[in-house]
């Protein structure tokens, strides 16, 4: 999620949306800013360049930018993305949280589902933590009431869990306590350091665990050698990763678009319902001939600052259409499964629109194409209602 997915979501939410909608409050730009005494007590929905909330929400919060960082309180869930996400301040509920460097640095009061490049957790998880990422580190102080489960190229654990703990990926360090049993699979070996304490388990790896003497094992640890080549694939982790990263990205973009734009999403869906293969028709002719067009105006010096603009809007809807894709994917799998005349739009259309996009896009050729027309479907009714939207 960057500055440019941002600028896309505020655009359909500017045309398309209002400030407040559903109980739900919108806010946006190139920058936003909650200040430390200002307390929102409503659901908090953000979509920023940079997005740095100081104050408290009453409610959940869902927040999506290039920068996010969360310094105060949320009392309900909070849902994040971003390419750097900081979360300083404490969740009453559940956190789910992906990027590319992720820090929680606050407290979790239920679960926590991370996923990142770098994953960093450095306070009490009430819950289970399960996370996903390059490296993710448990730091020493930190405490985790529940299980945890990480998918990671290299894991450290420095803190306190309480329940079980199961990795897979390849390093695992352990220099905390782990009070119920391991059960890794760990390409590249695990290590126990001084003052590690765990309550035993099993692990599967190409060579033995490197044990430290200061290290207290209470139980008994039991090695299942494996082969090197056996192991699951860096590659295919990384791609997990990726998968997992991008499916939080986009069901925090749709969760804003259904609750920030809903009477705009609704009609974007219901024109592609209505008129499906002619919106894919008008979103291939201007995917084609718009560009064209602006640079044409680019060349020639009189023509030069509306080919600018030409090039700039098309840019901003041709991202704004395939975020929204997704949305109207799940819109339209829901409306043909239950044989309704309905468009619904909910929590349960946006994951259903994801779930299904995500399944497209890792079936070769026919998944291909079935999500570029759909997106061509939802360019051309986006393109079809910004018309109507500037010309009424």
């Amino acid at each position: 999620m960057n500055k440019f997915i941002a600028l896309g979501v505020l655009l359909f939410v500017a045309v398309f949306g209002t400030a407040t909608v559903y109980g739900a409050t919108f806010e946006g730009g190139e920058e936003f800013a909650l200040p430390e005494r200002e307390t929102v007590r409503d659901d908090l929905y953000v979509a920023a360049g940079v997005a740095t909330l100081s104050g408290n929400v009453i409610g959940d919060l869902l927040i999506a930018g290039g920068e996010v960082t969360v310094l105060g309180e949320t009392s309900g869930n909070l849902i994040g993305a971003g390419g750097n996400v900081t979360v300083s301040g404490g969740v009453g509920r559940d956190a789910l949280v992906a990027g590319g460097d992720v820090n929680i640095l606050g407290f979790v009061r239920d679960d926590l589902r991370v996923a990142g490049g770098n994953v960093q957790v450095a306070n009490a998880v009430g819950g289970d933590v399960v996370a996903a990422g390059g490296v993710v580190h448990l730091v020493s102080g930190a405490t985790v009431s529940g299980d945890v489960v990480v998918f990671g190229g290299l894991t450290t654990i420095d803190g306190t869990v309480t329940g079980d703990v199961r990795v897979e990926g390849g390093e695992l360090r352990i220099n905390g306590t782990i009070l119920g049993s391991l059960n890794a699979k760990v390409q590249d070996g695990l290590v126990i350091g001084n003052g590690a304490n765990i309550g035993g388990g099993v692990y599967e790896s190409s060579k033995e665990a490197k044990i430290d003497e200061g290290a207290t094992v209470r139980g008994e640890l039991t090695f299942e050698e494996v082969m090197r080549s056996d192991a699951p694939p860096t590659g295919e982790k990384i791609l997990g990763f990726g998968v997992t990263t991008m499916a939080l990205m986009l069901l925090v973009v749709a969760l804003i678009l259904v609750y920030a734009a809903k009477d705009g999403t609704r009609s974007v869906v219901s024109h592609v319902a209505r008129s499906f293969w002619k919106s894919v028709g008008v979103g291939f002719v201007a995917l084609i001939i718009l560009p064209i067009l602006a640079f044409i105006l680019l060349i020639t010096l009189i023509g030069m600052p509306l080919g600018f603009l030409l090039g700039l809007g098309y840019m901003t809807v041709l991202l704004a259409a395939k975020l929204a894709t997704s949305v109207v994917i799940g819109a339209l799998a829901i409306k043909l499964a239950t044989r309704s005349d309905d468009i619904r739009l909910d929590w349960v259309t946006a994951i259903v629109g994801v779930v299904v996009l995500l399944a497209l896009m890792l079936i070769p050729v026919i998944g291909f194409l079935a999500s570029f027309i759909l997106f061509l479907a939802t360019f051309g009714s986006v393109l079809h209602l910004l018309k109507n939207r500037l010309w009424s």
